[in-house]
């Protein structure tokens, strides 16, 4: 009612200007009785009004006020458009396409008028990830939910108990490098050099080993999956690149004393399915039943130690952007150049508009100090060896341990019961700035879709805080208590402390 009465207060239509404001008084009037406070901020935060609101004591209240509004607002609402008036002074005012909508982070009627499909009061109202096709709480899994056998449901990853040995618990896990390969695939393409595949290796194989020892699980064994369009990539070339990148990080884990066995795996020609290539990794490991960290121990006044995602760790080469595998999607849409997908049709759906960006791949960016194409490259971290030796050392410490992949810093939501997570976050890597001024997305969407530099989470008591910190700086990676656990009165929640604003999720 206020958004139409001040759009028509503009065009000088006062008269139904003050009807609008007659009919927001009752709305007022509720909210007052609830918070005492007229202009209650619910008014304008999305999602507010349903979680403030005890709706089985203001449901009558609240039915009552629609009834008396209901037939007015037809009314005022029936005459605007209808109104030559309106018509006339509104006609070719101007055109606010999608896109821009997402870029000046509009919202309400003016958002939902230039078409995106979003309500104010949703929970995600500025979710352009998920414009682009990509759902960061990936809604649809809890179907699975009744048939997966999971000893520990609330456990970052599922346990099943071992048939032949039931004191031992079974970790299978598979995921993949994501949309990271069409980025490698644009360097092969612009560069003639299958080199920029042998990453992908690494990211495959950490966004699955980072995972499973957050329960405290050994890596054993992992086998891989390559599929890729054999009309467009040269099988031999992009094998070797990978079988190099593979076998780099075998030594890796092998020098930090944490091994692991690669069994093969599948390499897959489909040329009709797949645009360009898909990397993935299944991987499988063990642990006690007695040493499980499953979460379920996270009490308030725990501590929360942050592993930088970015920077130099001592068993890599170079520094790392700190991307990681996660929100290529969006990355690649707002700073990849549209000629991309003219050139290579088979890098984008051609029904979504992506590539809106003013870089090349090979573009130097100061503010990174690489180019573009090796920012968004740099590999997922192997944070693997430092959970490793934390358990090693203060296992009985550690409560909880967090890969922040998909669901960015909101990840840690999904572990323990009752908890409010405050994290006071350290000033990112550049690589999240260029991202966010140059899609317009705001900061709190930035923070559930990338890690913004924390690429680990330890939760840990806090008498062990400072030792588990002295254990993850021996590896020369930055590091720092980032946050703690607090009570929270109904379900998990985190607020986010940042140089960007304060940020609340549940």
């Amino acid at each position: 009612m206020l958004w139409a009465g001040v759009a028509l207060h503009l065009i000088g239509y006062d008269t139904l200007f003050m009807y609008f404001w007659r009919y927001r008084e009752p709305v007022c009037e509720l909210l007052e009785e609830l918070t005492g406070n007229r202009q209650h901020y619910a008014m304008i935060c999305p999602g507010g009004v349903r979680r403030d609101i005890d709706l089985k004591k203001m449901k009558p209240k609240i039915l009552k006020v629609m009834r008396e509004i209901k037939e007015p607002i037809a009314k005022i609402a029936d005459a605007v458009a209808g109104d030559k008036l309106v018509k006339a002074r509104m006609r070719g005012v101007g055109i606010l396409t999608r896109q821009d909508a997402i870029k000046y982070c509009t919202v309400g009627p003016t958002a939902r008028g230039s078409g995106l499909k979003i309500d104010v009061r949703a929970d995600e109202p500025y979710a352009a990830y998920k414009e682009l096709g990509v759902d960061v709480k990936k809604k649809g899994i809890e179907s699975f939910k009744s048939v997966v056998n999971n000893l520990y449901p609330g456990a970052f990853c599922v346990i099943q108990r071992d048939p032949v040995d039931s004191d031992t618990g079974l970790v299978v896990h598979t995921d993949s490098a994501g949309s990271k390969p069409i980025q490698a695939y644009i360097g092969y393409k612009e560069t003639c050099d299958a080199g920029w595949f042998s990453g992908l290796a690494q990211d495959a194989l950490a966004m699955n080993i980072n995972d499973i020892v957050c329960v405290a699980a050994t890596p054993v064994s992992f086998v891989d999956y390559v599929a890729f369009n054999t009309l467009l990539i040269d099988r031999v070339e992009m094998l070797a690149a990978l079988s190099r990148g593979f076998g780099a990080c075998l030594e890796v884990l092998e020098s930090e004393g944490t091994p692991v066995l690669f069994a093969g795996g599948e390499t897959a020609d489909l040329p009709d399915l797949l645009r360009t290539l898909d990397v993935c990794v299944t991987m499988f490991g063990r642990v006690p039943l007695s040493k499980v960290v499953s979460g379920e121990a996270i009490k308030p006044g725990d501590k929360i130690i942050g592993v930088r995602s970015g920077g130099k760790i001592r068993y890599e080469k170079g520094v790392n952007s700190g991307i990681m595998s996660n929100g290529h999607t969006l990355a690649r849409s707002c700073l990849m150049k549209p000629d991309y997908v003219k050139k290579y049709p088979e890098v984008s759906h051609p029904a979504r508009g992506r590539y809106t960006g003013r870089y090349e791949f090979t573009d130097h960016i100061d503010m990174l100090d690489m180019t573009l194409g090796e920012a968004l490259l740099c590999p997922t971290r192997l944070f693997s060896p430092i959970a490793l030796k934390v358990l090693e050392k203060h296992g009985s410490g550690v409560h909880g341990m967090v890969h922040n992949t998909g669901g960015g810093n909101t990840k840690c939501l999904r572990l323990g019961k009752g908890i409010k997570y405050v994290k006071n976050m350290p000033k990112h890597d550049p690589i999240f700035d260029l991202i966010q001024r140059e899609s317009g997305v705001e900061w709190r969407e930035m923070y559930q879709d990338f890690n913004m530099g924390v690429g680990f989470e330890f939760i840990i008591d806090p008498d062990e805080a400072e030792d588990v910190l002295s254990v993850v700086d021996g590896f020369g990676v930055g590091a720092s208590i980032i946050g703690e656990c607090m009570e929270s009165k109904a379900e998990n929640s985190l607020l986010i402390n940042s140089l960007n604003g304060k940020f609340e999720y549940s």
